[in-house]
């Protein structure tokens, strides 16, 4: 079971509540874009360290290497990955370890089947699909589809940090947590990664993207179905 390290977050992305004005449409999830670090030989947290520490100018939302898996961007914001604004707007965006081994389809088979789990049968493209690149280099997208139909899990750690019990699968979920009782900042997260809501408008915003109905609400501990209309309510927790 490989954990989704979700510690460090890129420089250059474009928060949900302002995907419409950046691409001209609404931040959605149609699709899933496998990219390859380039030139081989980089290591995995160099890789993490130039989206995060870098210039700011490109992003992904996952590094992917065997056995390790960093998001580094929510896959309800935008990462900057494509080249492309539909891309960029509709997609979640990969980076996958050049060398392509046996080790690393398995890791990113692993996250693309979660990824699925919790938004739906989203189909795989090659970056090269969105813009003139050789990315992904050799990387295999029907080898993934084919690994991605197995059995592992992977333990996202906002799952594992702030859930006292585990979501039903396949329903729609939010998480919403404090940093201590009587904190007025609001966290969001999806299971794969969390957020600072600001203020309550931009806790709307989170709302209104696509498939969230009724969500399972965690907070203080508790697991309870809320409609929509609640978020935002005073939240407690450790």
């Amino acid at each position: 079971m490989t954990t989704i390290n979700e510690s460090q977050t890129a420089k250059g992305y474009t928060p949900a509540a302002l995907v419409p004005a950046a691409f001209g449409r609404k931040r959605t999830l149609d699709g899933i874009v496998i990219h390859h670090w380039g030139v081989t030989g980089q290591r995995h947290d160099d890789v993490v360290k130039f989206f995060v520490s870098g210039p700011g100018t490109t992003s992904a939302h996952f590094v992917v290497s065997a056995g390790r898996i960093d998001c580094l961007v929510s896959p309800l914001d935008a990462a900057w990955h494509s080249g492309n604004a539909l891309g960029n707007a509709t997609t979640i965006g990969i980076e996958c370890h050049p060398e392509a081994t046996d080790a690393d389809y398995a890791t990113v088979a692993e996250l693309v089947r979660f990824l699925r789990d919790e938004y739906g049968t989203l189909p795989l493209s090659p970056h090269r699909q969105w813009n003139a690149t050789a990315c992904p280099g050799i990387w295999d997208l029907p080898r993934i589809d084919r690994l991605a139909n197995g059995s592992a899990a992977i333990a996202p750690q906002s799952a594992v940090k702030s859930q006292t019990s585990a979501p039903a699968k396949g329903s729609d979920k939010m998480l919403i947590i404090s940093k201590a009782k009587g904190d007025p900042a609001i966290w969001i997260g999806d299971g794969i990664s969390r957020r600072q809501i600001p203020d309550l408008k931009t806790l709307e915003d989170y709302r209104k993207l696509a498939r969230w109905g009724v969500l399972t609400i965690y907070k203080g501990g508790e697991t309870m179905d809320y409609p929509p209309a609640v978020l935002g309510a005073v939240v407690g927790g450790k």
